[in-house]
């Protein structure tokens, strides 16, 4: 089954959303009398869907910082994580080149080129390859990849097998192996057991997982997570379970296969012996941890 690995493998993978501020930098560093801008998420001439983590590093002289893109004002994404510190989620990109600008007085003026691509791809790549001589599109499966709970992920919306980002979650059930949907995100079960992270923490073994996609691929991010007592996670509230580590899996949900296609049929599994296909074994959705 596509989606069985993610039953029995918590994984804390890195999102947009949840980048932790003590991520890598990947811009130029400036003197601590200056403004310093970076990105926390990725690259900044790597950026996907619209959106990025920022952190703004403000000199102790500096005053009334405004961070604008693109001419719009964005102070309000920011606030203060630490002393000198502005961490942001910046939203609505417009695709291709980005100016991220931040003023204040006693530091003048710093700014950022942030590149945006399409969440569908390609970013590094090169152009997306076509399937078969007839040159067809990716064959998409999201409406067989089954989700944790056991239902389908959902139909794809467009050629390059976009689907709608679900959020499921389970739980180990005490003295059981596999993980159980689950019932009511208001409540804990009665038979939910426990677990120690590595920092010594006991909490409910409850498991939240994000399915979306990412540049024809399925992405998963599961995460221990208790619905019932803290809120949905963001850059400045992650869940008070994960330890600030990440453990990246590429490879789930990668099934082999001979897939045939024609102009005017869906795509179907057709056995290598029944079928003139030249299409190579492969599917058309990954579960992957990284954009590509």
């Amino acid at each position: 089954m596509a989606s069985t690995g993610i039953r029995f493998c918590l994984m804390a993978l890195l999102t947009t959303a949840l980048a932790a501020p003590r991520a890598r930098a990947h811009d130029h560093e400036d003197d601590s009398r200056s403004l310093q801008i970076k990105t926390l998420s990725t690259h900044a001439d790597r950026v996907s869907g619209g959106d990025v983590l920022v952190q703004i590093t403000v000199p102790r002289q500096a005053r009334h910082v405004i961070v604008s893109l693109n001419g719009r004002v964005v102070t309000s994404a920011f606030r203060e994580t630490a002393p000198g510190t502005l961490v942001g989620l910046v939203t609505g990109l417009a695709l291709g080149d980005n100016r991220l600008t931040a003023e204040a007085k006693g530091a003048g003026t710093k700014s950022l080129r942030i590149v945006n691509y399409p969440i569908t791809g390609p970013i590094v790549s090169g152009p997306h390859e076509q399937i078969g001589p007839q040159k067809l599109p990716f064959i998409c499966q999201t409406n067989t990849f089954l989700l944790p709970d056991g239902s389908p992920f959902g139909p794809a919306k467009d050629a390059d097998c976009s689907a709608d980002t679900k959020i499921t979650y389970v739980y180990l059930p005490q003295g059981k192996t596999a993980f159980a949907p689950m019932p009511d995100t208001t409540r804990l079960p009665a038979d939910v057991s426990t677990t120690t992270t590595l920092t010594g923490q006991r909490v409910p073994y409850v498991v939240r997982v994000e399915t979306s996609t990412v540049n024809r691929g399925i992405n998963q991010v599961a995460v221990l997570h208790d619905p019932t007592t803290e809120g949905a996670p963001t850059p400045f509230s992650p869940p008070k379970a994960w330890n600030q580590h990440l453990i990246a899996v590429q490879g789930f949900g990668c099934p082999a296969g001979w897939y045939c296609s024609t102009p005017s049929a869906s795509a179907r599994a057709t056995p290598p012996s029944r079928t003139r296909c030249s299409i190579p074994p492969t599917t058309a959705t990954r579960s992957s941890a990284a954009k590509r």
